[in-house]
């Protein structure tokens, strides 16, 4: 196009369009918590990294720490080992120091990168998901960075935090002050099973619930049976109802303050599909009618993806009736414990297995050793020819290993379980492609 002489031609910048585009609520929720000063790596991570790389002894002493392995290597002297224990004790009580040392991150509530990385995924999510409400009840708030950040998103709205540590009220004050929400953020002491609405000011149009439930000691089969796989069906399914009537009588309260119609949603940490059906369960017995079941953030910092806990999203509409959870108590009694979850994100292709262990190893330890039960499944993916770890911390080197490579990965661990003790059982169970069925592996 040519010019005239004396028009001046205004070109619009590239990005011009794309700037004056309104941002998605995913977007507007990750921004802020940008601006609200929450990484999605904590920043000393690459501190903390840098300081093991350059420490061979550090480095060798804190991977025996994660592995559980007490007892030190056949080569390693009662010095060495007192030494390492001096550096991991020094370290850990640094990482504590630093991660609490200043008041904005007391205030900001995240403390590893867990909980960073949950934040990062939740708030998006609930911004894109949640529908609108007036009123809204955070149930174990803590220091009010999800409950800033609800209020900051959705304007219109009133936030009511409710924690029951005597400190967190004004933790949340300050931060709502710094954050510019005090007018819709309220502090509220008290838990899942003591909610007051008419202190709480009257129902509320949603209850969010994050991370409450799956510290619930006792609550889940799990924290009955451990990894006891082989219990009776029958059993199983008892331990499942048992636990969906306990989640109803605790989310019983927060169903109580919601509107006909309100929505109760919940973020919490499950291992399996049965408990992903207990938690349903336990909704649809309080009375809210579960419509929406999502899982897509991985909950843990361990970066192999070793730990095989989800993050599951589940959102309930309550209605005038309970709706009868018999099928979905069903599902959870009926499911096998090596259940995966449906439709997690692909980060860890493991999420999307849905094939049977192809074997299964259970080490149980005597009472003199502090007792308990150690398990380690090994699942076959058919499309990419991995197998990997379930549930085992222990044996984070069988994770993700070519097929043809379990023989081997299994001696090897014959040889680890050995090492770690010297009186204990393990039985390993195996399906016709793998060893041979009822073997057994005896420690020496």
């Amino acid at each position: 196009m040519s010019k005239k002489r004396g028009q001046q031609i205004r070109r619009r910048p590239p990005n011009a369009a794309a700037a004056s585009a309104p941002m998605s609520p995913m977007r507007q929720a990750t921004r802020w918590l940008e601006t609200a000063g929450v990484p999605r790596r904590p920043p000393t991570a690459d501190q903390w990294h840098s300081q093991v790389a350059a420490d061979p002894e550090l480095a060798r002493a804190l991977r025996a720490a994660m592995h559980g392995v007490h007892k030190p290597p056949e080569d390693a002297s009662p010095e060495e080992l007192d030494a390492y224990e001096r550096q991991v004790a020094a370290f850990v009580e640094q990482r504590c120091a630093a991660l609490w040392a200043t008041p904005e991150r007391a205030l900001l509530g995240y403390r590893d990168a867990e909980d960073a990385r949950f934040v990062h995924a939740w708030l998006p999510w609930w911004a894109e998901h949640a529908p609108p409400a007036q009123r809204l009840l955070d149930i174990g708030a803590g220091a009010g960075l999800l409950a800033c950040g609800y209020a900051a998103l959705r304007p219109e709205m009133e936030v009511v935090a409710v924690e029951p540590h005597p400190a967190a009220a004004a933790v949340t004050s300050a931060l709502a002050h710094r954050l510019g929400v005090a007018d819709r953020v309220r502090p509220s002491r008290g838990g899942l099973s003591d909610l007051d609405t008419a202190a709480l000011g009257g129902t509320v149009d949603q209850v969010v619930i994050t991370r409450v439930l799956a510290n619930q000691r006792g609550l889940w089969p799990r924290d009955i049976i451990g990894d006891a796989v082989d219990a009776p069906a029958a059993v199983r399914a008892g331990w499942s109802s048992q636990a969906a009537e306990a989640v109803a009588a605790l989310l019983a309260p927060s169903v109580a303050a919601l509107t006909d119609g309100g929505v109760l949603l919940l973020a919490e940490r499950v291992h399996d599909a049965g408990e992903l059906a207990v938690l349903a369960a336990g909704m649809q017995i309080a009375g809210a009618a579960v419509d929406l079941v999502d899982s897509g953030v991985q909950s843990g910092a361990v970066p192999d993806g070793a730990d095989a806990v989800r993050m599951v999203r589940l959102v309930g509409r309550r209605g005038k009736e309970p709706i009868d959870a018999a099928a979905l108590l069903a599902w959870a009694q009926a499911a096998p414990r090596n259940d995966r979850l449906p439709d997690i994100d692909a980060e860890h292709p493991r999420a999307r297995l849905t094939s049977p262990p192809l074997w299964w190893a259970e080490i149980r330890y005597p009472e003199s050793t502090g007792g308990g039960v150690h398990r380690v499944e090994i699942i076959p993916d058919g499309q990419s020819g991995w197998v990997w770890q379930a549930t085992s911390k222990r044996m984070r080197e069988l994770l993700r290993l070519p097929v043809g490579a379990l023989a081997e990965a299994v001696a090897r661990w014959r040889d680890q379980v050995g090492q770690m003790t010297t009186a204990g059982s393990c039985v390993v169970v195996t399906s016709d492609d793998g060893l041979q069925s009822g073997s057994t592996i005896a420690p020496a």
